[in-house]
C-alpha cells in the first residue's frame, strides 16, 4: 500500500498489467458495448423506440412486449394488462417534451401521455399508418404540436386541464417528413418535391425559389439552439435571417458539393454529410473534416442517422449498414461484432444525458455503447507478476508500478522500463513505490526492506534489518520519508533513520496508512482499528466506540507502553487501510472489515452496508474536483 504527498501522485487499482517495450490501445477497443435481451429482463427483443425522461429513466418501446421503464438494472413493464390506457402491446414511438411529459404512440393510432406518473389517453386516429406518431414539433403554454409518420400535424390546445386535438394535413408531405418551429412560432417543412413550405396557424404557405441560393433543391432542414432555420442544398449551407436565406458555407477549404444531410450539434454547430465526407460547421468554419472513404452506407429507403455527441464528435448509423463514431479530431471508428454489437438492424436510437448511445435493435434487444473510461493496454508480453500492488507518478511524469515480487516497472511516453531489486538474503513481496524528494523513487517490500532509485541506480538508504525488512506504507513529507509497518513508525530525515518507541510516547502498533493534515499533524491508521496522531512530539490515539475486534490484552492502553509486542499480536479486527483529508479537513478512513469512517473533532461516524456501501472493505479514497469521494 503506497502513501505519498505533494499532489503529484495518484493511485489506481489495476486488475492486471501486460507489458513489454511499447504500450498501445488497439483501434476500436475504446468502446464498451452492453446488451440487454429477454434473458436479462427485456419484455421483447425488438425495440421500436427509446426516450429518456428528466428523472433519468430510460423508456423502451417494444414490438410485442409493451412499454418498459429501465433504471439501469431492472425493467418495469407496462401493457394493457396492468395499464388500461395502453390498449396495445405494440409501441410505435416514444417522445419527451420540454416539460418532461412522455408521449407514447401505439400501433392502432392511439397517442397516450404520461405526466406525474399518470397515463392518459390523448386521442386515437385509426387511419394508420398515416397517423402513427412520429415527432415532437413544439410546446408552448397550453399548446402541444406533434407530427405523424406521413406528415400530419396534431395540435393540442389545453382547455380546463384537457387537450383538445386538431389534425392538420399539410400538402406535399410524405413518409419521413420532419417539422421545425422557428423563433416566431412558424413551422417549416420540406415537401416531397425538395422545396419548402410553412405552416402559420391553420394556413399553409408553399414557398418558391429563394434568391441568393446556388441551388433551389433542399436536401435537409434543421433548427439551431436559437430556433433559427437552416437548410442544405447539394451545393451550400444556408440560414434564414428572417427575410431570406443567407449562404453560410465555410470558405476555409474547397467548396463542398453534394451535401446530403444536416444535423445540429450541442455547441451550436452542425454536422454536414456529403459524399464520402462528414464535416462539422462551427462559427463559419469547418472544425472537423472526416473522410468516410471506408464507410459503406447501403442504399435503402432508411436514411442515414447523425447524432452529435457532447464531446465534439458524432455517431453515424444506418440500418443494415453499420455504426461509426467520428471524434473531434476527425478520426473514424467502426463499432461492430468484435466490440460486441449484436446486429446492425437499428430500429431506434438515443443519446442520453451522460453521452451514452442507446440502440434499439430488431430481434437483438437493447444495446448501450459508450467510451471506455479505462482502457486495457494490449500487445505486451505477459509478465509472471500480473497483479499491481502499488502505483505512483514521479516528478517527471513516469508511472511506477509495484508488483507482488522483487520488480518495479516504469511507464512513460508508452515506453516501459523494468527494475529488479538486487538478489540478496531474501526475496521481497508486495513491492510499494512512492516518489521522494529530488526526483528519487522509494521502493519498499516485505522481507527485503527499502531501496532508492535515482539516475537508474538502486541503493539502500539503510540496512533492511533497521526496519525489520518490511515496508507497508510510505509518506513523503517535505524532506522526510515516513515508513510504517508491523514494527511501528519510522522517519528518514537528513540521512538518519529514527524508530519511534515507548520512549517517544509511541506504543507498539502495526502501521498501515499515513497522511498529514493542513495543520501539519501526522495521522496513522493501524491494523487493529485505531487512529493515531502525532503533533509537537506527542502521540494521541483514537478508537471508535463500535470498533470491530480488540487489542491484544497486554496492549489495551496505546498511550505509552513499555513492552514490545510479539510479532503478529497487533493485528486483528478491522484495519485502517486508507486515510484521506477532504477539502474541509475532515478525515475519512477506509477500513478492511468496518466500512467507511468519518472522523471530526474526536468523534467517529461509521458508514456501512446499511448506508449503501456494497461491502465493508474500502481500499482507497480519492476526491474529485466537485468534492465527491470515490471509494
Amino acid at each position: 500500500m503506497m502513501r505519498a504527498a505533494r499532489g503529484f501522485w495518484f493511485a489506481v487499482l489495476f486488475a492486471a498489467l501486460l507489458v513489454v517495450s511499447r504500450a498501445e490501445v488497439l483501434p476500436g477497443d475504446e468502446y464498451i458495448v452492453e446488451v440487454w435481451d429477454t434473458d436479462r429482463g427485456m419484455p421483447h427483443n425488438t425495440v421500436t423506440s427509446l426516450a429518456q425522461t428528466p428523472d433519468g429513466y430510460l423508456w423502451v418501446g417494444t414490438l410485442h412486449g409493451g412499454l418498459a421503464r429501465f433504471d439501469g438494472v431492472r425493467f418495469a413493464t407496462y401493457h394493457p394488462g396492468n395499464t388500461p390506457e395502453l390498449n396495445s402491446i405494440e409501441i410505435r414511438r416514444l417522445l419527451v417534451d420540454s416539460e418532461g411529459t412522455l408521449w407514447i404512440g401505439l400501433v392502432e393510432g392511439a397517442v397516450v401521455s404520461r405526466r406525474n406518473g399518470i397515463f392518459h389517453l390523448e386521442f386515437s386516429d385509426t387511419r394508420t399508418p398515416d397517423s402513427w406518431l412520429e415527432g415532437f414539433v413544439a410546446y408552448r403554454t397550453n399548446q402541444t404540436v406533434l407530427s405523424s409518420t406521413y406528415g400530419w400535424l396534431f395540435r393540442g390546445e389545453t382547455v380546463d386541464g384537457t387537450n383538445r386535438w386538431q389534425t392538420i394535413k399539410p400538402p406535399g408531405t410524405g413518409a419521413g417528413t420532419r417539422f421545425y418551429q422557428d423563433r416566431e412560432g412558424i413551422i417549416w417543412y420540406r415537401r416531397i418535391n425538395a422545396r419548402l413550405a410553412r405552416v402559420r396557424g391553420n394556413e399553409i404557405e408553399p414557398l418558391g425559389d429563394f434568391s441568393g441560393l446556388a441551388n433551389q433543391q433542399v436536401n435537409s432542414v434543421a433548427r439551431d439552439g436559437e430556433s433559427r432555420i437552416w437548410i442544405c442544398t447539394p451545393q451550400e449551407l444556408a440560414m434564414w435571417d428572417g427575410k431570406q436565406f443567407v449562404n453560410m458555407t465555410p470558405t476555409n477549404s474547397e467548396p463542398v458539393l453534394e451535401i446530403q444531410q444536416l444535423a445540429p450539434a450541442p455547441d451550436g454547430g452542425f454536422w454536414v454529410l456529403s459524399a464520402n465526407r462528414l464535416r462539422k460547421y462551427v462559427a463559419g468554419h469547418w472544425s472537423v473534416d472526416a473522410s468516410l472513404s471506408g464507410v459503406e452506407l447501403k442504399a435503402s429507403q432508411r436514411s442515414t442517422v447523425i447524432l452529435a455527441d457532447n464531446q465534439g464528435g458524432a455517431w453515424l448509423l444506418k440500418y443494415d449498414s453499420g455504426l461509426w463514431h467520428v471524434d473531434s479530431s476527425g478520426n473514424v471508428s467502426l463499432i461492430g461484432p468484435p466490440q460486441g454489437l449484436p446486429s446492425n438492424l437499428f430500429e431506434s436510437w438515443l443519446l442520453d444525458r451522460e453521452g451514452n448511445l442507446w440502440l434499439g435493435l430488431s430481434g437483438s434487444g437493447l444495446t448501450c455503447v459508450r467510451k471506455r473510461v479505462f482502457n486495457t493496454v494490449r500487445g505486451f508480453d505477459a509478465l509472471p507478476e500480473r497483479a499491481v500492488r502499488s502505483v505512483c507518478e514521479d516528478v517527471d511524469g513516469i508511472l511506477w508500478f509495484g508488483t507482488p515480487a522483487n520488480k518495479v516497472f516504469g511507464w512513460g511516453d508508452g515506453q516501459l522500463s523494468e527494475k529488479t531489486l538486487p538478489a540478496g538474503e531474501a526475496t521481497g513481496t508486495d513491492t510499494t513505490v512512492c516518489p521522494g524528494s529530488d526526483g528519487r523513487l522509494w521502493i519498499g517490500s516485505v522481507q527485503y526492506g527499502a531501496w532508492i532509485l535515482q539516475s537508474n541506480q538502486l541503493t539502500r538508504p539503510f540496512s533492511s534489518q533497521a526496519i525489520g525488512t518490511v515496508v507497508r506504507a510510505f509518506y513523503q513529507d517535505d524532506d522526510r520519508m515516513w515508513i510504517g509497518n508491523e514494527f511501528g513508525l519510522y522517519c528518514w530525515e537528513t540521512n538518519q533513520l529514527k524508530h519511534f518507541t515507548a520512549a517517544d510516547g509511541f506504543a507498539d502498533a502495526y502501521i498501515l496508512s499515513i497522511t498529514k493534515d493542513a495543520s501539519n499533524t501526522l495521522w496513522m491508521g493501524t491494523a487493529v482499528g485505531e487512529l493515531r496522531s502525532y503533533r509537537d512530539g506527542k502521540f494521541t490515539a483514537y478508537r471508535p466506540d463500535d470498533t470491530i475486534g480488540a487489542l491484544h490484552p497486554k496492549f489495551e492502553n496505546p498511550g505509552a507502553g513499555t513492552e514490545s509486542a510479539p510479532r503478529g499480536t497487533l493485528s486483528g479486527g478491522e484495519r485502517f487501510w486508507a486515510l484521506h483529508f477532504d477539502r474541509n479537513q475532515t478525515l475519512w478512513i477506509g477500513t478492511l472489515g468496518g466500512g467507511l469512517l468519518h472522523f471530526k473533532d474526536g468523534a467517529f461516524t461509521r458508514y456501512g452496508i446499511q448506508q449503501g456501501l456494497p461491502n465493508e472493505h474500502v481500499g482507497q479514497i480519492l476526491e474529485d474536483r466537485r468534492g465527491q469521494l470515490w471509494l
